[in-house]
């Protein structure tokens, strides 16, 4: 089992796992053949056929695998929004507010 390292592009064969930790907006496809994903704490699971996707964003450890002799897929990391004290400091800097300070 590995941790992935975004974007990636991989071919799992039968047996080979990919462990997610705690995924922050991470889209899986599966590129070729069937992938299976367990999700920590969830009861069912995901099956992703060749051209579907799945965007796991979560605390929980996600197991992925492939079905029958093998796979591929491809994970990238999707963007985040800002936190609240991001944009804050967005907005503190903004040339509207600089110009009400000043």
């Amino acid at each position: 089992m590995t941790d992935l390292a975004l974007p990636l592009a991989r071919r799992l064969r039968r047996g080979d796992f990919l462990r997610l930790t705690r995924p922050r907006r991470v889209c899986v496809r599966a590129e070729q053949g069937v992938l299976w994903a367990t999700v920590d704490g969830r009861l069912d699971d995901i099956e992703l056929h060749p051209g579907d996707s799945q965007v796991f964003d979560g605390s929980a450890t996600v197991l992925i695998s492939a079905i029958g002799r093998g796979a591929v897929l491809t994970a990238t990391a999707l963007p985040t929004a800002p936190s609240w004290r991001e944009r804050l400091a967005r907005w503190w800097r903004s040339p509207a507010v600089v110009a009400l300070r000043a």
